[in-house]
């Protein structure tokens, strides 16, 4: 298929609705009354990186029309992992042990949509696309570093958390650097968290025993 402006301009309309729907999505899971759980969220968003933008958006729309039982309230957290969160343990294993993830810093999961490609409807679409994705690509890594710690800011800001989990396992080669800097921000805003190296239920159930309170 040939690219041309006008194809484009029309990927980017399909792609900037699934960004609204996955929107959509995220804000819903935040409030239990609504029923979603960090894993099913973490299902229903990621499944993006495998299906055609459209077909992605009209199961998502499927979805947030159904109803479902509230969940019962339950600690509420943010999680932040220095790998991408390709599968669904780690949020299985927080929500076994009695938690609620309403947020992760993952682009499987709430970076997924990010900010809209502007400007491709009456301006450069290759252009606009290339403004949304050099500082605004989903991506565990962004350069500089402050474009992607602005998100987790935000988030902090806003709060409806109980605690932070870091997730950095013994793999890691690069995230321990960014570890002391983000749990910096979180504690800046009086956010208990706890470092998590491997999926361990014993260390996440210990914690939520204890109360959130615990560092």
């Amino acid at each position: 298929v040939e690219a041309t402006e006008p194809r484009l301009r029309a990927a980017v309309a399909d792609v900037n609705r699934q960004r609204d729907a996955v929107r959509r999505l995220l804000e819903l899971r935040r409030d239990p009354a609504n029923g979603i759980s960090g894993v099913e969220a973490l299902a229903a968003v990621g499944a993006g990186r495998f299906l055609e933008p459209s077909a992605h958006r009209e199961l998502l729309e499927r979805y947030l029309g159904e109803e479902r039982p509230p969940l019962q309230p339950r600690p509420r957290l943010l999680v932040v992992a220095g790998v991408a969160l390709t599968d669904l343990r780690l949020h299985r294993l927080l929500e076994d042990a009695g938690a609620l993830v309403v947020a992760e810093d993952d682009a499987w999961g709430s970076r997924f949509a990010g900010a809209d490609v502007e400007g491709a409807e009456s301006g450069d679409a290759l252009e606009a696309v290339f403004e949304k994705y050099f500082l605004d690509v989903p991506s565990p890594r962004v350069a500089p570093a402050a474009a992607r710690d602005e998100w987790l800011r935000s988030e902090l800001a806003r709060g409806g958390f109980e605690a932070a989990i870091f997730y950095v396992p013994r793999s890691d080669t690069w995230f321990g650097w960014d570890y002391p800097r983000l749990k910096g921000y979180a504690d800046s805003a009086g956010l208990p968290s706890i470092l998590l190296r491997d999926l361990d239920a014993g260390a996440v159930a210990g914690l939520l025993r204890q109360g959130t309170g615990a560092r």
